[in-house]
C-alpha cells in the first residue's frame, strides 16, 4: 500500500513538472523553413546562427534554415524563466524522492554458502578506445558591412606556420554554404580556411580592403605561414580570385579559379594589367564541359592570355560536369597547392 502511495505521489509530481516544461503562450518562437516551429529564449541571433534556450537545454539554429522569429515581451521572458525554475526544483524533488525510496526499499542479504572452491577471477583487459578524430573549430568575426567564417584546425603547424586558404563564393551564394566544402579538408591539411561574404550582390572592389583586413586580422592572431597563402574561388568568386591574385601577387601564393574568367573579372569587378613585370603566381583552372554560365571558351581565353604573359597555369577541363562547385574539388585543390 505504501508503495503504491509513493509511485502515486512521483507520479503526480512529473506530471506537474511536465506542464511546467511544455507551458506555452509566452515565449520566443522560432519557425523553420521545413515548417517546424519551436518555443523558447533567444539568448544569442547573429547572421550565422541563433540560440535558443528550451527549459534545461539550449538549441543552435543555423540561421539559413530560419523562416521567421517573434520575439515575446520581457514580462513573458521573466514569467517563463520562473516556470522553468520552478521545474528545475520539482525535478530535484522528485529525484531526492526517488533516491530514498530506493534506500528504504533496498535489504542487504547474506552471501550464499559455497560448496566448491572459488575460482579466482581473472583480471580485467583494458579497454582499447579508438583515436577520435580532432574535429576543427569554425568562429564567426565581423568586417565593416559584412563578416567572415574560420575554420580553426585542430593540429596547427606551429613551427613553420600554417597554410591559410582563402575560400571566395559564387553569387548567390554564402560562406556558411562554401565553408561545409573546405572544413573537413582543413583540418586534414592542417590549414585555416577564411570564407568571407562580399558586401555587394558579388564581388567588387571595395571589397579587396575587407579581404586584407580579414587577412592581418587572421595573422595577428595565428601562426600563419606568409608563404602559404591561397586564393580559391567559385563562379563569381573565381572571378575575384584572378582579380585579387593578379593585382596583387605579392599577398597571394597560388590562385585557383574554379568556373571564373579574366574577361568576367575585368566586365564586373574593375580593370585588370597583366603584364611579365608582375610577380607570376602559379594558376588553376577547372572548368566543366557542360559549364553554359561561364563556359569553356572564356576559362581557355583565361589560360591562353596567362601563358602569354609567362604563368605557370593549370588548365582541366571536368567532364560531365556544368557550373559551380563539387566536394570533391577540394581534395585535388589542396593535392595541387602542395598541401
Amino acid at each position: 500500500m505504501k508503495k503504491r502511495l509513493r509511485i502515486g505521489i512521483c507520479l503526480f509530481m512529473m506530471c506537474g513538472l511536465l506542464a511546467l516544461f511544455t507551458a506555452q503562450g509566452c515565449a520566443d518562437t522560432v519557425t523553420l523553413k521545413n515548417g517546424n516551429s519551436l518555443d523558447g529564449i533567444i539568448t544569442k541571433s547573429d547572421d550565422a546562427v541563433v540560440a535558443l534556450k528550451v527549459g534545461l537545454g539550449t538549441i543552435t539554429l543555423a540561421r539559413d534554415e530560419i523562416e521567421k522569429i517573434e520575439f515575446s515581451s520581457n514580462q513573458e521572458k521573466d514569467r517563463l524563466q520562473q516556470q522553468w525554475q520552478q521545474a528545475e526544483e520539482q525535478a530535484a524533488e522528485i529525484h531526492e524522492a526517488q533516491k530514498k525510496q530506493a534506500q528504504a526499499e533496498s535489504v542487504e542479504l547474506p552471501a550464499p554458502a559455497l560448496s566448491v572452491p572459488v575460482k579466482e577471477a581473472e583480471p580485467e583487459q583494458p579497454i582499447v578506445k579508438k583515436p577520435q578524430q580532432l574535429q576543427p573549430k569554425t568562429v564567426h568575426y565581423p568586417l565593416p558591412n559584412s563578416y567572415y567564417l574560420l575554420s580553426v584546425p585542430q593540429n596547427a603547424n606551429k613551427e613553420e606556420g600554417s597554410a591559410l586558404i582563402i575560400a571566395l563564393h559564387g553569387w548567390p551564394s554564402n560562406p556558411e554554404s562554401f565553408m561545409k566544402a573546405w572544413e573537413a579538408e582543413g583540418n586534414r591539411t592542417q590549414s585555416f580556411i577564411a570564407c568571407p561574404k562580399s558586401t555587394n550582390q558579388g564581388w567588387k572592389q571595395n571589397d579587396v580592403d575587407n579581404i586584407f583586413k580579414m587577412v592581418k586580422e587572421i595573422k595577428s592572431n595565428y601562426n600563419i605561414n606568409p608563404k602559404k597563402v591561397f586564393l580559391v574561388g567559385v563562379s563569381y568568386g573565381g572571378h575575384f580570385a584572378l582579380y585579387l591574385g593578379l593585382k596583387y601577387p605579392k599577398q597571394f601564393k597560388a590562385i585557383v579559379n574554379v568556373s571564373g574568367s579574366i574577361a568576367r573579372a575585368r566586365k564586373y569587378i574593375g580593370p585588370l594589367k597583366i603584364s611579365r613585370s608582375t610577380r607570376r603566381v602559379p594558376v588553376l583552372i577547372l572548368i566543366g564541359v557542360k559549364d553554359e554560365r561561364v563556359r569553356r571558351d572564356n576559362a581557355k581565353q583565361t589560360k591562353e592570355e596567362l601563358s602569354k604573359y609567362g604563368y605557370r597555369v593549370t588548365y582541366k577541363v571536368i567532364a560531365g560536369f556544368g557550373h559551380g562547385y563539387l566536394m570533391e574539388f577540394s581534395r585535388d585543390i589542396t593535392k595541387w597547392l602542395g598541401l
